[in-house]
């Protein structure tokens, strides 16, 4: 995320506001719920696979788990 971005929507005051444009951008397609800020990096299972950084970890309203970068 750019710093802008993330200097707003990366506050805990702002969760709220980050999870309505969420919610906005999916459409139905999952409804998050609550959020978890973090920084996760995972890698690929071979050294050749890139690397991937996920700073949203999200709980949809059915309570499933899943990752938004």
């Amino acid at each position: 995320m750019g710093f802008g971005w993330k200097y707003y929507f990366g506050r805990e005051e702002n969760k709220i506001n980050l999870i309505n444009f969420l919610n906005s951008l999916l459409e139905g397609e999952h409804v998050i719920a609550d959020l978890h800020y973090a920084n996760v990096e995972e890698d690929g299972e071979h050294s050749s696979e890139r690397k991937v950084v996920f700073d949203l970890r999200c709980i949809g309203d059915g309570g499933e788990h899943f990752l938004v970068g």
